[in-house]
């Protein structure tokens, strides 16, 4: 926990490894990377942490000013679907699972189908013209 790494397509020069109740370490390494722009269950986890960093046993300082940056802008929900989603639909706790994967598909669905890259070198494409 807290190592620092790169994570592309981000303005941060480095992000920290934090943890996740949502990811099952007994699968692969347990690590992945974090939407929270974009990703309901990882912007309800991240401002978790930002508000209980102690309950956690990490450091402040590894979330502290580490706000979601805007990768995709959506017709429905903007720059930032997870926390738009998240404040309609009153999700507040990463134990609210179904909740969470419920706008996880509902962000995703929107993202693929009407987002417009805003980073890296697809910027200004739609979604869906440039996946794989």
């Amino acid at each position: 926990m807290g190592h620092k790494v790169v994570a592309p397509l981000t303005s941060h020069p480095y992000v920290h490894l934090l943890p996740m109740d949502q990811i099952l370490p007994k699968k692969g390494t347990g690590i992945v990377t974090s939407v929270p722009s974009d990703s309901p269950d990882d912007y309800v986890m991240l401002t978790t942490l930002q508000k209980k960093f102690a309950y956690y046993n990490i450091q402040e300082e590894w979330v502290k000013g580490f706000d979601p940056v805007p990768v995709i802008k959506t017709e429905k929900y903007g720059e930032l679907s997870a926390e738009k989603w998240c404040t309609e639909n009153k999700c507040t706790s990463p134990k609210e699972k179904d909740l969470l994967a419920l706008g996880k598909k509902e962000c995703y669905r929107e993202s693929y189908h009407s987002g417009v890259m805003l980073v890296g070198e697809f910027k200004g494409l739609y979604v869906f013209s440039v996946s794989y």
